[in-house]
């Protein structure tokens, strides 16, 4: 499913765009009332174009101002929009308040609504769905190149996460979430792998998570939280990347549950999902903010994150579930002889120090297979619960890498 739109709450207003447009729109348009492109950007507009460029991840071809002044009419009515040098448009109303209608495409009915003032944007996927725009106010639109992918970025559900709309106000979970902020020994600093070298991000462990925070993110979710490991991720004055990683099964803690949702409370992330570790192939993106909750399986995809507006405060919570999980899972752990060494050998197995891999499957949590490839590709599997699952992970592996399977079960 594709969605139409999308809306950010953002403060439009301290860019004093009103006053640069009145200062500098033509006394007599024909068309755009304003328009500035890559030849003639204004600087007064610079630090406001270097917000979205980093918000959406994609340079802007143009800005354009239209004035929808009392008693303007739009020509255009309910339309789809060429896009000659653009994949989408960002909408925002520095001035009055205007109201962006989808219809249908073939009838015109109105299907939904909303309203554009100085406290949000909005990006439009405006060469796909029938729109039009009424109101009293100003229009200014920027243009997102051709490079930006507008069919991924408008996917309300990507193929490897699910997205919902928080059911509660966001600006008052934000802040009862912070009144329950513990004391600094009670909060820990992680700044290792796979935070980007430079980055740390500050967490503590809900102790417990209120009943009623649990109830509105599994009525947001539809899923049934695990109890007592839900935390808050704080980056406070740092934008903070992840690298390109995925997150074991099992850890010092015990189990790890497959399923996470980021239930954002303020900043903007765009978290993309690769094929390896390296990013060898980019699956799929989102961007998410404020009121957004990103449910993915954090264990079985490979994925980063990297903060799109690093001033402002990047608050999460994350939040872990089982879902539907019925079959067996296999990790794999490059750091094995380390961290898992002793796991293996309890199960009976001595795996060559030269193994380029070693898997380990799970079934109630129970370690009930364990295979290694070494540097000739050789697969070799100990234990009698190895699945497809086991031969797509390898399958997976040995093309990130570049080896030849050879099984030997």
């Amino acid at each position: 499913m594709i969605d139409w739109c999308r809306t950010y709450p953002y403060d439009v207003s301290r860019h004093y765009l009103s006053d640069f447009i009145e200062e500098n729109k033509a006394p007599t348009p024909v068309g755009w009332h304003l328009y500035e492109d890559n030849n003639n950007f204004s600087d007064h507009t610079k630090e406001l174009r270097a917000e979205m460029e980093s918000l959406f991840d994609n340079p802007l071809a143009y800005m354009g101002v239209w004035d929808y002044f009392p008693g303007f009419i739009d020509d255009l009515g309910p339309h789809i929009d060429r896009g000659d040098v653009e994949n989408a448009v960002i909408f925002m109303v520095p001035s009055g308040e205007l109201t962006v209608t989808l219809h249908d495409p073939i009838t015109k009915r109105i299907l939904e609504s909303r309203v554009l003032c100085s406290d949000d944007i909005m990006i439009l996927n405006h060469t796909k769905f029938m729109h039009d725009i009424q109101g009293v106010g100003e229009l200014v639109v920027f243009g997102l190149t051709k490079d930006f992918d507008a069919e991924m970025f408008f996917r309300n559900d990507g193929k490897y996460y699910t997205r919902n709309k928080l059911k509660y106000n966001v600006d008052d979970l934000r802040q009862e979430v912070l009144d329950l902020y513990p004391s600094d020994d009670k909060v820990m600093t992680f700044n290792y792998f796979p935070m980007s070298k430079g980055h740390t991000e500050y967490t503590w462990t809900f102790d417990p998570l209120p009943e009623y925070m649990k109830r509105i993110i599994e009525d947001t979710t539809g899923e049934v939280l695990v109890p007592d490991i839900t935390y808050l991720s704080d980056f406070r004055d740092t934008g903070t990347d992840l690298d390109i990683h995925k997150d074991p099964r099992w850890n010092s803690l015990g189990r790890v549950p497959p399923k996470l949702s980021m239930v954002c409370l303020g900043a903007y992330t765009k978290v993309c999902f690769w094929t390896g570790r390296n990013g060898t192939k980019l699956m799929d993106y989102c961007l998410y903010g404020p009121g957004d909750v990103i449910t993915f399986d954090h264990t079985e995809v490979f994925h980063s994150a990297k903060s799109l507006l690093p001033k402002h405060r990047k608050i999460n919570m994350q939040c872990y579930s089982y879902g539907d999980e019925s079959v067996p899972f296999v990790v794999q752990y490059e750091d094995w002889k380390d961290k898992y060494g002793p796991w293996i050998n309890d199960f009976g197995v001595d795996i060559d120090n030269k193994a380029l891999a070693t898997f380990m499957t799970f079934k109630d949590y129970q370690i009930v297979a364990v295979s290694s490839i070494s540097p000739t590709g050789a697969v070799t599997v100990y234990g009698y619960d190895y699945s497809e699952k086991s031969d797509v992970a390898h399958r997976d592996w040995a093309e990130d890498n570049g080896v030849e399977l050879e099984y030997k079960i």
